[in-house]
């Protein structure tokens, strides 16, 4: 898959729990971390929906737990993630 040989060329990767599904294949999401960090991510941030995220650099993870009270939809939950996490990763690396 052409996907999976890009994954070397990326500092961060930020899939849902159910895009890596589709492009590592069934696991549990820790598993699927190592798989995108055994392909060369430097950073994984793995949304997981209701159960929150995962964040991890293969030395270290983290995990989050959603603080909504009830998930109706997470349309769009996906873009604005990445709008606010990753800023905030780059400015705490300086």
């Amino acid at each position: 898959m052409v996907l999976k040989k890009l994954i070397s060329k990326v500092d961060i990767i930020k899939p849902s729990e159910i895009d890596a599904e589709r492009i590592l294949g069934s696991d549990t999401p820790e598993n699927q971390i190592k798989k995108f960090i055994d392909l060369g991510a430097k950073l994984v941030i793995m949304t997981l929906g209701k159960d929150g995220a995962i964040v991890s650099n293969g030395v270290e993870t983290i995990t989050f737990e959603t603080l909504a009270k009830e998930i109706v939809d997470t349309t769009g939950l996906e873009m604005h993630f990445g709008q606010v996490f990753i800023p905030q990763y780059e400015e705490s690396r300086k």
